[in-house]
């Protein structure tokens, strides 16, 4: 993996090219820029651009290319307007970085960075911060946490559910979603061999139905286990099957 060979790299102390600038060179090629978030809402109309300024750092030799996420934040976002597609922005920025790796001959050995700024939104017309914008150390701590949470909880509440059995057939909807999502756009383009729709091809020996299956073994066990659950419900062992049984059993003695 790359990220094993730049750490023995540098073990080794080797010396690591990093890429340049990313945003910077956006906007040198013409790209337009936001004045409240400034490169970060390009990912919504320049990805193809930024792919190519990727691909250009690894045909000069850099080891390490660094995702276009240095104004991505969400408080970066927000003044843009753009806070609920935060996510979005940043996921499109890692996709092309990784586009122009699994394109070059040599991008087994390329590594892609994340880029984590201090940026905060920029007075208008001037090069300091805005007061105005800065929020209090708790407010950032809170956004922070919000996303973490809601990152991780998402999918982990539906699985917690079928785990111990509560709502199951409601908790397996998302999880059935999510996996049509995730093949979709990550395994048709593999089956076709070429990029589909809005998603792209990952780089890989072979293309066809069986790389397709391959690639996709895990996705499809969950899709199908996920269906079933739907369908059948949680079993007699489950949380949900354990209260029923109790309620009954309540109404039961209430009777007599």
């Amino acid at each position: 993996m790359a990220y094993d060979r730049v750490k023995k790299r540098l073990a080794a102390g080797q010396i690591i090219v990093l890429d340049g600038a990313t945003g910077t060179e956006l906007q040198r090629r013409g790209a337009p820029m936001d004045p409240a978030a400034w490169c970060g809402p390009a990912m919504l109309h320049a990805d193809r651009l930024l792919t190519e300024i990727h691909a250009d750092y690894i045909e000069a030799g850099a080891d390490v290319i660094t995702a276009n996420t240095f104004a991505s934040s969400r408080l970066m976002l927000s003044g843009a307007g753009l806070a609920e597609r935060t996510d979005e922005i940043n996921r499109r920025a890692v996709a092309a970085a990784l586009r122009a790796r699994d394109a070059h001959e040599r991008g087994a050995q390329v590594l892609v960075a994340g880029s984590l700024s201090h940026m905060m939104p920029m007075a208008e017309r001037a090069a300091n911060v805005d007061p105005r914008t800065a929020p209090s150390d708790s407010a950032v701590g809170h956004a922070d946490r919000g996303r973490l949470q809601r990152a991780a909880t998402n999918p982990g509440i539906c699985g917690a559910l079928i785990i111990i059995g509560l709502l199951t057939r409601l908790a397996a909807i998302p999880l059935i979603i999510i996996m049509i999502v995730a093949i979709v756009s990550t395994e048709v383009p593999v089956l076709l061999g070429h990029d589909f729709w809005l998603f792209h091809v990952q780089k890989l020996p072979r293309y066809g139905f069986w790389s397709m299956a391959h690639e996709a073994r895990l996705d499809f066990v969950i899709l199908l286990g996920s269906i079933y659950l739907l369908i059948e419900g949680a079993g007699k062992w489950s949380l949900a099957a354990i209260v029923d049984r109790h309620t009954v059993d309540a109404l039961h003695v209430t009777k007599h």
